[in-house]
């Protein structure tokens, strides 16, 4: 398979890289198998490509009935507006054809990945800070080590503890700061800031 691209055909078009289907301008929600059926198609438009060939590329591997081809047939000719089967032919007993001129504009941009940061350790550290705070809380409050630490290390045990509790708090924060942020911009290439 090659490169995604955007597909124009009619008032409709295809993008491979988000699986977005418009239709005059506008996102109808769509779901994959149609798009992917959608997909084969608009690469062989103008041919007939069997029901066979396209049940084994929307569902490779998969046992299907052949209703479920056309339930996603009948879904794409919906959101395309073609009721009267000019754009998506039945070819009886064997398959379908894309009628329409298919234009194939230049292939999309694939974006960076996202740089992303789990949230869920961040969440666990705040939980153990707020634990160590709360413990020197407690601690400070009823004394019960009494005889198990002298009393001068039992106070800088604590001290210590919150301080801890407190650092751990602060990282867990600024951890999860980072991860609602929006990644950064990627740069430029070098050669091409120099050219």
């Amino acid at each position: 398979m090659s490169e995604p691209a955007r597909w124009r055909f009619g008032a409709a078009e295809f993008d491979e890289l988000r699986w977005e289907l418009r239709v005059a301008g506008k996102v109808v929600p769509m779901e994959r198998k149609p798009l992917e059926v959608l997909g084969h198609l608009v690469r062989r438009a103008g041919e007939v490509v069997s029901k066979d060939e396209l049940l084994d590329s929307a569902w490779a591997g998969r046992v299907v009935v052949e209703n479920a081809l056309s339930n996603a047939v009948a879904k794409l000719r919906r959101a395309i507006g073609d009721e009267q089967q000019t754009v998506l032919a039945t070819v009886p007993r064997i398959g379908y054809r894309l009628q329409a001129t298919v234009e194939r504009n230049a292939p999309v941009e694939r974006p960076l990945p996202a740089r992303r940061l789990s949230v869920y350790p961040a969440v666990g550290v705040l939980m153990l800070a707020g634990a160590l705070m709360g413990f020197a809380l407690i601690a400070y409050v009823i004394h019960p080590w009494k005889g198990w630490l002298p009393e001068d290390s039992r106070d800088l045990f604590i001290a210590a503890d919150f301080v801890g509790g407190f650092g751990l708090f602060a990282v867990a924060l600024w951890r999860i700061r980072q991860a609602s942020r929006p990644s950064p911009a990627p740069l430029a290439p070098l050669n091409s800031v120099l050219a």
